[in-house]
């Protein structure tokens, strides 16, 4: 038989140090604009048209989405197009092919009595998105007139081009 001598062990007290760390984060106020292949669609004409259309697109989620930090005021600027002619001071769409235009107006009522303008600042929407609604309340009307201009049109596709720029 074996004996092992008991040895004993004192053991030192533990010391607890209790510190509050800080946690923290900034949220800087902006926009996101999630373009959609969403435009403004006048329709389908035949060449001797002297028809007047409207087309009107809505900020939504299946269209350009364009969502802000609530709260904070935002502007957004439309430029002139691709196809602006500032002789006339008129945005103009223009034939896929040829020198031909169509002349046409963008609104930011149903009435057609606001216009968004070619210089600021009647160019500009000044609008707040909430927390209710983080999406910016707006729809755009455009409006073309085809008994302006030439008599016998040019079939074929005629586009523009806007920029919207979205300050905060």
């Amino acid at each position: 038989m074996f004996f092992f001598p008991l040895t004993t062990y004192a053991l030192k007290e533990s010391i607890v140090f209790n510190q509050n760390i800080e946690l923290s984060a900034v949220i800087q106020a902006g926009c996101l604009f999630q373009q959609s292949p969403t435009g403004l669609n006048f329709g389908s004409f035949s060449s001797t048209s002297q028809d007047q259309s409207t087309a009107s697109i809505s900020n939504a989620n299946d269209t350009w989405k364009i969502e802000c930090t609530p709260g904070i005021p935002v502007t957004l600027d439309f430029n002139n197009g691709n196809n602006y002619d500032a002789t006339g001071d008129t945005r103009r769409l223009k034939h896929e092919s040829s020198n031909q235009y169509i002349a046409y107006s963008i609104f930011s009522d149903n009435n057609r009595t606001q216009l968004i303008n070619t210089v600021s600042p009647g160019n500009r929407l000044t609008l707040t998105s909430t927390e209710i609604q983080p999406l910016l309340p707006f729809t755009i009307y455009g409006f073309i007139d085809l008994g302006q201009g030439n008599l016998n049109k040019m079939s074929g596709q005629y586009s523009d081009n806007i920029t919207i720029t979205i300050n905060w």
